[in-house]
């Protein structure tokens, strides 16, 4: 039998019954694009695009983002103040000569 106001197992009242609801929104995509292709080949200092559908705070992509091997560099985003940025530019720092493929 259930009365009417509920209490829990201390005999405390609960509140009134509420509805509540939220919106969930699709997964963020995104592509990688190399800025220079030579062939099939893409060599350790070409920087890459990151492109998302929505936007995405920098310390977000930098936590996923990695190439193996790996190769230093610097990820900068479009926007400057962090808020709204669904470009970034990876900028490498590595000078080798061995292409990537």
């Amino acid at each position: 039998m259930i009365f009417d106001p509920f209490s829990d197992a201390d005999g405390l009242k609960l509140g009134s019954p509420t509805d509540a609801s939220f919106v969930t929104t699709p997964a963020t995509t995104g592509k990688i694009t190399a800025t220079t292709v030579i062939g099939d080949s893409i060599a350790p200092t070409t920087s890459f695009l990151v492109t998302f559908n929505e936007p995405v705070k920098l310390a977000t992509v930098e936590t996923a983002f990695s190439i193996t091997p790996f190769v230093s560099g610097a990820l900068v985003g479009d926007d400057l103040t962090d808020a709204n940025s669904q470009v970034f530019t990876f900028i490498p720092m590595s000078r080798a000569s061995a292409p990537l493929s």
